[in-house]
């Protein structure tokens, strides 16, 4: 299969998993295909007006993308449209050395996806309901949720080397998804003196614009994590809206945000066997399915 052939097969194949996709400049022999010769970001920024906010599960939509772009990166949004956290390891600045820090303090990062980038990194993914998150966990090492992306295999790195999943399930990998650990998602909700963040709009601390959606995402995958029903998240979340929230999200927003957390159902985990591969990472039997 040619690597065209491929890119758009697989962005088809992630689109049908339920994981929405958009087009990514591509690398070229002289740099970058936006032709900037000042290109900031070279083969990893997007090709679409709204980047990331187009990306789309929709089969023709893909279609019509890579037909156009038969060249294009896959770009994979992060955060609540996924269900995506991804842990990004960049050795250029750090991330190594920090990970094992982490490691060290925390304990090894259970088995789930993990890419590595044509640029040396390594991406690790986990379950995740939507949300906020700090940009950086340590040196190195960047968090991707609501509001980001990742360049995705088989895309091609600038610097000549291909994206590729780790792993003899490749792709496949991503239906069988880890839960960030309990330390991680400790440190996610912790508040963070990382700047300026918006204010609940009222003194009386009801949510404004800005912080109603991450609002009733985080509450929602609250809720979900702790087994209620859909039926009985969206009641929920149709008053907290109506009592909390100033204005209130329209109700057909606030339902779209309970369907995007119950596409996961409440992950459950078995241990098996425990070992060490190269990498350094606890290899734990981790029975987990997404629900489609």
């Amino acid at each position: 299969m040619s690597v065209k052939s491929q890119l758009i097969s697989t962005a088809q194949w992630y689109g049908g998993a339920g994981f929405p996709v958009f087009p990514i400049h591509w690398p070229e022999q002289d740099g970058c295909s936006c032709r900037k010769s000042d290109c900031p970001s070279p083969a990893k920024h997007p090709l679409t007006p709204h980047g990331f906010q187009d990306a789309s599960q929709d089969r023709a939509m893909i279609t019509e993308w890579w037909s156009r772009w038969p060249a294009a990166n896959i770009g994979l949004t992060t955060g609540t449209p996924s269900g995506l956290l991804v842990v990004d390891i960049d050795p250029r600045n750090g991330g190594d050395r920090s990970l094992q820090t982490v490691i060290a303090k925390n304990g090894n990062l259970p088995a789930t996806a993990q890419q590595f980038t044509g640029g040396g990194g390594r991406h690790f993914f986990f379950r995740y309901s939507g949300g906020r998150v700090p940009k950086t966990l340590a040196e190195g090492i960047d968090l991707k949720g609501d509001g980001g992306y990742v360049v995705i295999a088989p895309s091609r790195h600038y610097s000549g080397g291909d994206y590729r999943w780790a792993g003899e399930e490749g792709k496949e990998s991503l239906l069988r998804l880890a839960e960030a650990p309990d330390w991680l998602q400790t440190f996610i909700a912790t508040p963070k003196n990382d700047g300026p963040h918006p204010e609940p709009k009222n003194a009386d601390g009801k949510f404004g614009k800005g912080q109603r959606n991450n609002r009733l995402t985080s509450l929602a995958g609250t809720m979900q994590r702790c087994g209620m029903a859909p039926e009985a998240i969206e009641t929920a979340l149709l008053e907290e809206n109506q009592q909390n929230c100033d204005p209130p999200l329209p109700d057909g927003e606030v339902r779209r945000i309970v369907a995007s957390v119950g596409r996961y159902a409440p992950i459950t985990v078995s241990v098996s066997v425990s070992s060490n591969d190269d990498s350094g990472f606890a290899q734990v039997g981790v029975a987990t399915r997404r629900a489609l």
